[in-house]
C-alpha cells in the first residue's frame, strides 16, 4: 500500500495529503515556504484513485469513492485521523463513483456530487455526516456530471460548473 506524506503548516487551517492521487491543499501555498514540513503517515485502506478528498471540520480528512488498482469503482469512504495517524473505514455511498465532487458544507458536512460507475455517467448527489458516519441521497443535478468543479458559494448553496455531460461519440 503506498505510503502516505502529510505536510503540516504552523499557519492554521493548512493541510497538505498526498499519495497516488490524493492531494488537499491551501490555494496560494507552496511546499518550498520555510517552517513547512513533510512528514510519513499511515496508509490508506488498498489504493485508491480518482476519489475526492475532504478537509472535514474535526481535523479529519474524509476521502470518498475513487477507483482501485484494478479500476473497479469503489462507493467506500475513509477517514485519516491526525492525531493517530491512521486511517480508517466509514458509512459507505450509497453510488459507487469515481471523478467526482466533494463539498465541505457550512454545517460540517460533505456534499458529493456527480462522477461515474465505470461507464455510467451519474446525475445523483449524497451528504456524508460526520456526526452520523452515514451518507444520505439529496437531489440530484440536472445532468450528469464527471470531472466538474464544485464551490461553496457565501449563500451555502453550491454552484457545481463544467466537466463532461456525456460519453464521447467518438474517439
Amino acid at each position: 500500500m503506498p505510503e502516505m506524506k502529510l505536510f503540516h503548516s504552523p499557519v492554521a487551517g493548512l493541510l497538505f495529503v498526498a499519495a497516488a492521487s490524493l492531494s488537499v491543499h491551501a490555494f496560494g501555498q507552496e511546499p518550498a515556504q520555510p517552517g513547512l514540513t513533510w512528514t510519513a503517515t499511515g496508509a490508506t485502506n488498498g489504493n485508491v484513485f480518482y476519489h475526492v478528498a475532504s478537509l472535514l471540520q474535526s481535523g479529519k480528512v474524509l476521502i470518498a469513492g475513487g477507483t482501485d488498482g484494478a479500476f473497479v469503482t469503489l462507493a467506500s469512504a475513509q477517514l485519516y485521523d491526525p492525531a493517530s495517524g491512521r486511517w480508517s473505514f466509514t458509512g459507505s455511498m450509497s453510488t459507487p463513483r469515481n471523478s467526482h465532487t466533494g463539498t465541505l458544507l457550512p454545517d460540517g458536512r460533505v456534499l458529493v456530487t456527480g462522477g461515474q460507475t465505470g461507464v455510467t455517467f451519474v446525475a445523483s448527489a449524497e451528504v456524508y455526516d460526520p456526526a452520523t458516519v452515514q451518507w444520505s441521497l439529496t437531489g440530484s443535478m440536472s445532468v450528469v456530471r464527471v470531472a466538474h468543479s464544485a464551490v461553496l458559494l457565501n449563500t451555502g448553496q453550491v454552484l457545481v460548473a463544467g466537466g463532461v455531460n456525456g460519453p464521447p461519440t467518438s474517439f
